[in-house]
């Protein structure tokens, strides 16, 4: 369905892998733009993003048809090669806090005047605007802001913890189903 479709991947934690998964398994080509840095590279102790990836079938599940490539998105030249990159593909996923991609030159914005057909697709807990939009939206804080965690009881009717990251999974699935809408 997506064969000739290329994706390219900004996006960090889980909705945004489950989101550009869900992609390749339509066929289209992903390329995830990892984060290089130097001090993670430099020891053994801190593996690189790859590295970890190889590590844990929750993560290889996640990550699964997705090609990567780690660029220093602190240099002007991991930019400038992030930005060719971003032109050159039909969708853009990103899911940084609003103002992060503008700050690396890989906004909407900019990506449309350089090529008007992409699809940019931002992935954020609480939108791009508003009074919370610049907080962290995993999915404890989403389940806790929208009431769903208040219905989560044990049998002696104490709160607990959803053993599935059911708010990141709905986000993946919803921006996929926009991408491809």
């Amino acid at each position: 369905m997506l064969t000739g479709v290329t994706v390219v991947d900004f996006s960090r934690h889980l909705p945004g892998p489950i989101c550009t998964m869900r992609l390749a398994d339509l066929g289209a080509e992903v390329i995830e733009v990892e984060a290089f840095r130097e001090d993670e590279h430099a020891s053994a102790v801190f593996p690189s993003p790859s590295a970890a990836r190889e590590t844990g079938a929750f993560s290889l599940r996640s990550h699964r048809n997705h090609k990567s490539i780690s660029l220093n998105l602190r240099t002007d030249e991991g930019k400038a090669l992030a930005f060719a990159l971003a032109r050159q593909a039909d969708v853009v996923v990103e899911s940084y806090r609003p103002g992060v991609m503008r700050h690396l030159g890989l906004d909407y914005d900019r990506l449309w005047a350089a090529h008007p057909a992409v699809i940019y697709c931002s992935i954020t807990g609480y939108g791009q605007s508003g009074e919370m939009h610049q907080l962290g939206g995993h999915d404890l804080n989403v389940q806790a802001v929208s009431g769903f965690l208040s219905l989560l009881r044990d049998a002696s009717g104490k709160p607990v913890l959803a053993d599935i990251p059911l708010s990141d999974y709905a986000l993946g699935l919803y921006a996929s189903e926009q991408i491809c809408a």
